[in-house]
């Protein structure tokens, strides 16, 4: 398996599991980053001649309630 397309490079495969790099407070969040990425994966085979397949995966960012944050003076 393999990456064709990778919307701003969000995401990877490690091991044939598609993963995101976008981590920590850069992470996915709903009010700060894009709302879809789009990722085409290829399969390719050893044969000869070698057969390919491709996919397009769309991931949709959902909006979920975050825990209210409580300031101490």
């Amino acid at each position: 398996l393999s990456i064709v397309r990778n919307d701003a490079s969000a995401f990877q495969l490690v091991n044939g599991i598609l993963q995101t790099t976008l981590d920590g407070e850069a992470g996915i969040d709903f009010e700060s980053t894009r709302k879809t990425y789009s990722i085409d994966i290829e399969a390719r085979d050893n044969g000869s001649p070698s057969l390919a397949s491709q996919i397009t995966i769309t991931i949709r960012v959902a909006n979920m309630n975050d825990p209210p944050i409580i300031e101490s003076n």
